[in-house]
C-alpha cells in the first residue's frame, strides 16, 4: 500500500470554517452568532469560546440563545486547541470563537512565543530559529481548526494594513489580525466594514467563497439566519462524512506525532473494527510516526545516524 490513495473526486458534506474580521463596533460577533443559528436551525447546539472578557454575553438571548465560556489569557495554540476539543466532546453543532486574533497577537500568543524564545545559554533567539516552535504550534492550532466536525465560526480583529506608494503612506485597506496565511484555509472569509460607515455595517465583503456558495450572500444584503441557512442547505448538497471514523483518524495521526511507539499504544487498545476503519489510512499514519522517530533522533558529533525501520504497526 502507499501513503495516498486516490478516488473519485465527491464534495463532501462536512463542517464550513469562516472567518469574520472587522473593526470594534463592526458587527462581527453579532453577525457570527446569526450565521451560526442558520447554519445548526432552531434545536442546533451552539457554543461561543469567548477571550473579549464576556462581551459576546450581551448576545445571550438572540437566536436562540447558546452556551459561553471565556477563555483567559495566555492564549497560546495548546489552550485553543484544549477549548476545540472539549466543546466537541460536549456535542456542539457549531462552536464561535470570539476571538482568534489573541492566538497570534495576544498575551501567551505566536508572536509573543516567538519573541520570548531563548536558547540554552539564555540569550534570545533571532531570525529564523525564533520562528521554528511557535509556528510548529501554531500549525498544530490550525489542525484543530481543521479537523473538528463542528461548524467554526472565528471572529477576528482587523487593522489597516499601510503602503508606501511613493512618497506617501497611504491605506492598502484592512486585514485580519492572524497569520497572512490563514485566509487559504477558510472556506469563507468575510470582512465587515468598521464604524465610519454605519449604512454598510453587516453588509459583507467576500475576501474568499466558494462560487457555488455565493448565493449565500446576495449583494448588499446584511447578514441574517437566512446567511446560515443558505450555508447549511450547500453544506447538505455534499456526500456524509463518517464522522466515528474521521475523530479516530485524527486521533491515531496525532498519537503518530509522538512515533512509532506511542502510535502502536494507541494501535493496541483499539477494538478490531477500530482496527478495521483505520486500515485505509495506515501507510500515512505510520509515515508520520516514523518521521517524528527521525525528528527526535539527536546524535552527537560522528554517531552513525543510520536506524532501524520502525517495528510494523499493523
Amino acid at each position: 500500500m502507499s501513503i495516498v490513495t486516490f478516488t473519485k473526486a465527491q464534495r463532501k458534506n462536512t463542517h464550513v470554517l469562516l472567518s469574520i474580521h472587522g473593526m470594534s463596533g463592526s458587527g462581527k460577533t453579532y453577525s457570527a452568532i446569526l450565521i451560526a443559528r442558520g447554519l445548526v436551525g432552531p434545536q442546533g447546539k451552539i457554543a461561543m469560546l469567548d477571550t473579549e472578557t464576556g462581551r459576546g454575553l450581551i448576545y445571550a438571548n438572540m437566536a436562540g440563545g447558546f452556551d459561553h465560556a471565556d477563555l483567559s489569557a495566555p492564549y497560546t495554540p495548546e489552550r485553543y486547541i484544549e477549548a476545540i476539543k472539549l466543546a466537541e466532546a460536549a456535542g456542539y453543532d457549531a462552536l464561535i470563537i470570539d476571538s482568534v486574533s489573541a492566538e497570534w497577537e495576544g498575551i501567551g500568543g505566536t508572536l509573543e512565543l516567538a519573541d520570548s524564545g531563548t536558547n540554552k545559554d539564555g540569550k534570545a533567539l533571532t531570525g529564523l530559529i525564533k520562528w521554528s516552535q511557535p509556528k510548529a504550534r501554531h500549525r498544530r492550532f490550525i489542525q484543530a481548526l481543521l479537523g473538528t466536525k463542528m461548524h467554526l465560526i472565528l471572529c477576528l480583529r482587523a487593522k489597516e494594513k499601510l503602503v508606501q506608494k511613493g512618497s506617501e503612506i497611504i491605506s492598502g485597506g484592512f486585514v485580519s489580525v492572524q497569520d497572512k496565511r490563514f485566509i487559504y484555509e477558510m472556506t469563507v472569509q468575510i470582512f465587515l466594514p468598521n464604524d465610519s460607515e454605519r449604512d454598510k455595517i453587516g453588509i459583507p465583503r467576500l475576501d474568499k467563497c466558494p462560487e457555488d456558495l455565493l448565493p449565500a450572500f446576495p449583494p448588499g444584503q446584511r447578514i441574517s439566519i437566512d446567511t446560515g441557512r443558505r450555508i447549511a442547505d450547500w453544506v447538505a448538497g455534499g456526500a456524509p462524512v463518517d464522522h466515528a471514523t474521521e475523530s479516530l483518524r485524527r486521533e491515531a495521526e496525532e498519537a503518530a506525532e509522538g512515533g512509532t511507539a506511542v502510535l502502536e499504544v494507541m494501535w493496541k487498545r483499539l477494538t478490531k473494527p477500530q482496527q478495521i476503519a483505520l486500515k485505509p489510512y495506515m501507510e500515512n499514519i505510520k509515515s508520520i510516526a516514523k518521521t517524528a522517530d527521525d525528528d527526535g533522533k539527536q546524535p552527537d558529533d560522528g554517531e552513525d545516524v543510520t536506524s532501524p525501520t520502525p517495528k510494523e504497526t499493523t
